[in-house]
């Protein structure tokens, strides 16, 4: 067991032996922290840029992967192992 001590955190995710940390969105970026379930260390510091005058619409985990979309943008698949960025056309969310 083991305490996080962060004012910064907004929500905790958790899939598969890991947690993601959201913090306090920041002027074109959100801090994303990805930590081992089991000990509480980190495994992934990282900031995720943003369009500055869009509101995220959701951030999702799904094992290694973090699903971003912002209002009116695409939908962005990061593998959190590589740093690839996959996009999917917002049109296919009507």
């Amino acid at each position: 067991l083991y305490e996080i001590r962060d004012a910064c955190i907004q929500e905790i995710k958790i899939s598969l032996g890991v947690m993601l940390l959201i913090c306090a969105r920041s002027p074109g970026f959100v801090p994303l922290r990805i930590l081992d379930i089991e000990n509480g260390t980190l495994l992934k510091d990282f900031r995720h840029l943003l369009h500055r005058t869009r509101k995220i619409d959701f951030i999702e985990q799904f094992n290694e992967k973090l699903l971003i979309k912002q209002e009116n943008e695409n939908l962005q698949i990061i593998d959190t192992c590589s740093g690839d960025i996959t996009e999917v056309a917002k049109s296919r969310f009507l």
